[in-house]
């Protein structure tokens, strides 16, 4: 469920950008991000945590949580966090 709302907000960002409409595209973008993440989180069996600022939070044990199921994409997710943060 949320994998296809990320891809629905792709295909969204992607049809602004193409008419020139570029705060809608980085908007849909951003929410992109978001729900991949979650995604990403629900794959791994992590809870999402929905309060503001996670990434300041609880950067260290994300990050230790992420890096022991996926150590070879830690940092990808760890910059996209960061980003969606």
């Amino acid at each position: 469920m949320v994998f296809t709302r990320a891809k629905l907000q792709l295909r969204e960002a992607e049809k602004h950008f193409k008419r020139y409409r570029y705060s809608e595209c980085v908007l849909n973008s951003q929410e992109s991000i978001e729900f991949s993440l979650k995604a990403i989180f629900e794959f791994l069996g992590i809870e999402y945590p929905w309060e503001h600022d996670v990434f300041a939070k609880k950067s260290s044990e994300l990050l230790k949580k992420i890096s022991n199921k996926l150590p070879n994409r830690a940092a990808e997710i760890s910059r996209a966090l960061l980003i969606s943060d």
